[in-house]
């Protein structure tokens, strides 16, 4: 994980949920120093089951069973994008994307499609010293 909840430095969660599996590819190009592309691509599937544990003879969860189950929510996302270095203490970023979301809400058959923008300005204050 490159983020997450953690506990003592140990990742005890992830921000998605606990019922969600997901997939992320990123592909970075570097054609000079000063210019860097991106393309994202995205899979997640949230489950909106309920579950509970099974307590074994000692008292102790045994096994973790559906109670409810419901319906997945599904999201395919592409996301792509640049940055231009304009100089030692200034980045530009600017990218672009699409989402499609099916069961959106948990609510079956019912499908949503995001635009995704970003613009960006990274501004590198450590450059700023005078030492």
């Amino acid at each position: 994980w490159q983020s997450g909840y953690t506990l003592n430095r140990r990742v005890i969660g992830d921000p998605l949920g606990p019922a969600v599996d997901a997939v992320t590819v990123a592909l970075l190009w570097r054609p000079n120093p000063r210019w860097q592309g991106r393309l994202d691509v995205a899979y997640e599937d949230f489950d909106s089951s309920t579950y509970f544990t099974q307590a074994n003879a000692s008292g102790g969860g045994d096994r973790i069973l559906t109670l409810t189950p419901g319906p997945h929510e599904r999201r395919y996302r592409a996301v792509t994008g640049g940055a231009w270095k304009l100089n030692k203490r200034v980045t530009l970023r600017a990218s672009g994307g699409y989402e499609r979301i099916t069961n959106w809400n948990f609510t079956p058959g019912r499908s949503v499609n995001n635009m995704l923008a970003e613009l960006g300005l990274s501004l590198f204050f450590d450059e700023f010293s005078t030492n």
